[in-house]
């Protein structure tokens, strides 16, 4: 019932919040960079590169470390460095980097390696969620706790049902 609302709400919420100038700028200049470091996966990269050194802050972030194990762990996605750049911009909140991090599950096939192409033509062609659509979708995942969920395995929040591992796990027919 929860999952089937969740993947119904973001059939019918679909990102369209255009990026800033600056975030713009970002995702222009990092699609047009020649550095193949941005175009792996995160985990294939060269961690004594200066790219890596370079970026290794955004990896010590709490924000995106939640966002990598999401993705990596419950969604079974890869990312590439660029990618991970152009949607660290996007992200204000927990809330914003799980809803994502589902968007992406919910979108992409498993083992699919996102790269800055696929987040500007595939997921988000016409920008981010909103505000508004983030705290919608949020409101649309919290489930009532006393309601048959015994038998599920919760990572966080009895309530948020983005934070059951049985939500992450695709249909055999997708």
């Amino acid at each position: 019932m929860y999952k089937e609302r969740l993947q119904q709400i973001f059939d019918n919420e679909h990102p369209r919040t255009h990026m800033s100038e600056t975030q713009t700028m970002i995702m222009v200049k990092i699609m047009l960079a020649n550095d193949h470091n941005l175009t792996i996966p995160i985990d294939e990269i060269d961690k004594n590169s200066e790219t890596y050194q370079q970026f290794k802050p955004l990896f010590g972030s709490s924000l995106i470390k939640v966002f990598l194990i999401r993705l990596t762990k419950m969604a079974n996605l890869k990312i590439t460095l660029g990618a991970l750049m152009i949607l660290a911009q996007y992200f204000g909140t927990f809330g914003s980097v799980v809803i994502c991090s589902y968007y992406l599950f919910h979108k992409l096939p498993k083992n699919t390696i996102i790269t800055s192409d696929i987040i500007a033509t595939d997921l988000f062609p016409w920008g981010f969620f909103s505000t508004e659509q983030i705290n919608k979708i949020w409101q649309a995942q919290k489930v009532v706790t006393d309601e048959n969920l015994d038998e599920c395995h919760c990572i966080g929040v009895h309530d948020n049902f983005l934070d059951y591992v049985e939500c992450w796990v695709k249909e055999e027919n997708i």
